[in-house]
């Protein structure tokens, strides 16, 4: 919601934003306590985790650029007459600069999945930090592949069930409109607006859990936990060391 309502802005703090969350799902794996102010844990390492946000957004602004300040049909350069044909190299151009977007950005997520986490546990510079992301990105790359076909397909299935859900609201008003025409379409008003609730409110917020939570379970096995890495634990009772010093008071 911060990042969505807060327009320019949010592409400053999406990663120290993202940052407090990979830290409290790295808790979380540890089976360590939280609090809710750890969700904002990112805000400590913030200069880093908001340059690693806004280089891994590239992608996105540069799209978003592009469709706020070009007039696409004049990009085109055609004055034709048919409406069809411009109609056609419009659909044609927004399809290639679709794929081509979408490719690059995968390309972006893929070097900088372990940027972030990175940073919060090993509190890692921000180019030390790309550049292991990156080595270890290319060294699991198939692995990588796999994770985000299997992230696609969650939210494909998720959507899926929201257009049934909708269509079957809709299918639900004619059938009830032949006799009861009021009656359907305030049926369907509020169909709609239960479903999209729930979308908005549980749904989404969930998908968003499972990609990073699935990220962070991807991160742990690429990056595993030694024993000399110890970021969360605290040091043990005296007695641990099997003899009776420190123990006299």
């Amino acid at each position: 919601m911060l990042f969505s309502c807060l327009s320019c802005i949010g592409y400053i703090l999406y990663g120290p934003l993202i940052a407090g969350i990979y830290y409290v799902f790295l808790l979380k794996i540890e089976e360590k306590n939280f609090s809710f102010g750890d969700f904002f844990k990112g805000f400590e390492f913030f200069l880093p985790t908001m340059l690693i946000g806004l280089l891994e957004m590239i992608p996105t602004l540069l799209s978003n650029l592009l469709v706020l300040f070009y007039d696409v049909p004049a990009l085109l350069g055609k004055k034709s007459s048919s409406q069809n044909a411009l109609s056609l190299e419009f659909t044609i151009f927004l399809l290639i600069f679709s794929l081509l977007t979408s490719l690059i950005y995968l390309i972006f997520k893929t070097f900088f999945l372990f940027a972030i986490p990175l940073v919060v546990e090993h509190h890692l510079g921000t180019m030390e930090a790309i550049k292991l992301s990156a080595e270890a990105a290319l060294a699991n790359l198939g692995r990588i592949v796999i994770l985000f076909i299997i992230q696609f397909l969650v939210f494909l299935f998720t959507f899926t069930i929201v257009a049934i859900s909708l269509v079957g609201g809709a299918s639900l008003v004619a059938f009830l409109g032949r006799d009861f025409s009021a009656f359907a379409a305030f049926l369907f008003v509020v169909l709609a607006i239960i479903i999209l609730i729930a979308f908005f409110i549980f749904l989404l917020p969930l998908l968003w859990a499972v990609v990073i939570g699935s990220n962070v379970f991807a991160y742990r096995q690429v990056f595993p936990k030694t024993d000399t890495d110890r970021t969360f634990e605290s040091p043990p009772p005296p007695t641990f060391y099997g003899s009776e010093y420190g123990t006299a008071m």
